[in-house]
């Protein structure tokens, strides 16, 4: 690669190499966080289907908070990738990339501290949202323990984004594979008691969630910190951030996290009707949940990196570069999705059981089924993530968030509802519903992306 990664009149190898350059280590990244959320659920599997519908409903509930927070400072990325100053102008960008990175940090600490008490206290009223009394007797302590890391995990996301908006995103990858090894020893640790260690159960993964999180965020201060082109901007100095930077952050941030947020709170209202059902349903879904997972996260990745690459090809007016590098996401997580589908119906039962599907039974069965109906989910989900990442690259956050609303709450979760209980379908009416409404965003949001590259590319003709 070029050492200026982003430097203008690419031709479509070269920009598929630049896409790539930034994909690769964004996709593992977030791929390593399935794997250690997958981690987290074969270790509760071990400790039964109560445990597993308890830490799959804690970790829906988490996340939820931790996507809307992580909505709030995706920005930071884009609006350090969109700014192009000149040669002459270097000091200001570095004062720039400072200021933005001081204001993330700011936004993120107080989203941490107000998420983080909501999770905190969340447990309490799990049992007033229809679940089953002892899941949630179950799933209380492990919220209080998870909740702390919910700061962690949000100042990692601000350094991440400073790194991906600067063209650096290669050392994030490092910390997140160590962190697996780290989070098993501890799951481990804590779950059984070993050594001097109490003997935590269920609560132990959070502990242990918990304890890994302050470590990545600490390892990335020590990797950033190392780096002659990270270095020189930065700074943990969240309480000297202007107003006019966090307005700056949060104009798009708000949009950002409530597109996200609308997000994953259709996806922890799933998980609450399907604790509904029963136990054995939410179980399945975790499982299953944890597989489509996959192909969600690596999408995740892709659409950062189209998301920073469009932000700066706008910057520079070309727009036909914009929609190729549209195209060639949607291609690759396309083929991604595929070749995870067909290994879903050549081996279905080894994901399943090393996530806690018995060998046999009402568990496996049910989770058999809604994994069938993920192949088609995840191909949907990844078409909508890469389109609201072009979109927020083009500058566009109004319309991720319009479309998602409709999508999940007018045609997915109605339609799930009505698929699950009056067709009597159950379980496997939810994912068809999930199906239906990521599909219409992802195909609404792709018309929007090529109304909005017209309009675009027309204005700057005038």
């Amino acid at each position: 690669m070029p050492q200026d990664l982003f430097t203008e009149g690419a031709s479509k190898p070269e920009l598929r190499r630049r896409l790539g350059y930034l994909a690769v280590p964004l996709a593992g990244t977030q791929l390593t966080a399935v794997v250690l959320s997958a981690t987290d659920t074969a270790m509760m599997g071990l400790l039964g289907v109560t445990a597993l519908a308890a830490g799959g409903l804690s970790i829906v509930v988490f996340n939820q908070f931790r996507t809307i927070g992580t909505g709030l400072i995706t920005s930071v990325g884009n609006e350090i990738a969109s700014a192009r100053p000149t040669r002459s102008t270097v000091e200001e960008k570095i004062v720039s990339r400072r200021e933005l990175l001081r204001a993330g940090l700011l936004v993120a600490t107080i989203a941490g501290l107000v998420g983080g008490t909501a999770i905190a206290v969340g447990g309490t009223l799990l049992t007033l949202l229809g679940q089953d009394v002892n899941v949630a007797a179950t799933a209380s302590p492990l919220l209080i323990a998870l909740a702390p890391g919910l700061l962690p995990v949000l100042w990692f996301q601000v350094l991440r984004q400073y790194a991906i908006g600067i063209g650096k995103p290669q050392s994030i990858l490092a910390i997140t594979i160590a962190s697996i090894a780290l989070n098993v020893v501890l799951d481990v640790v804590l779950i059984y008691g070993w050594g001097p260690f109490p003997e935590l159960g269920l609560t132990g993964v959070g502990v242990a969630t918990t304890v890994v999180q302050f470590a990545n965020f600490a390892a990335l201060i020590f990797l950033v910190r190392r780096s002659p082109t990270l270095s020189v901007s930065f700074s943990l100095r969240a309480w000297k951030a202007t107003k006019t930077d966090v307005s700056a952050i949060t104009r798009h941030g708000y949009k950002i996290a409530a597109t996200f947020g609308s997000s994953s709170f259709f996806y922890v209202s799933v998980a609450f009707i399907m604790g509904g059902i029963s136990p054995i349903a939410l179980a399945a879904h975790s499982i299953v949940y944890q597989i489509f997972s996959i192909t969600f996260q690596i999408a995740n990745g892709v659409s950062q990196a189209s998301s920073i690459l469009v932000s700066h090809l706008v910057s520079a007016k070309e727009y036909l570069a914009v929609a190729y590098i549209n195209t060639v996401s949607l291609v690759s997580i396309a083929t991604i999705a595929a070749l995870f589908g067909l290994t879903y119906v050549l081996f279905p039962t080894i994901p399943l059981g090393i996530l806690g599907a018995e060998p046999s039974g009402d568990l496996l069965s049910s989770a058999r089924a809604l994994l069938t109906i993920a192949i088609a989910t995840q191909v949907a989900s990844g078409f909508q993530n890469i389109s609201v990442g072009v979109l927020r690259g083009l500058g566009n956050t109004s319309s991720s968030l319009r479309y998602s609303l409709i999508g999940y709450w007018i045609v997915g979760l109605p339609t799930a509802l009505l698929l699950a209980f009056p067709a009597h379908l159950g379980p496997n009416g939810i994912w068809i519903g999930i199906t239906l409404g990521l599909a219409f965003i992802g195909i609404a949001l792709q018309i929007k992306i090529r109304r909005e590259l017209y309009r675009q590319g027309q204005r700057a003709l005038v």
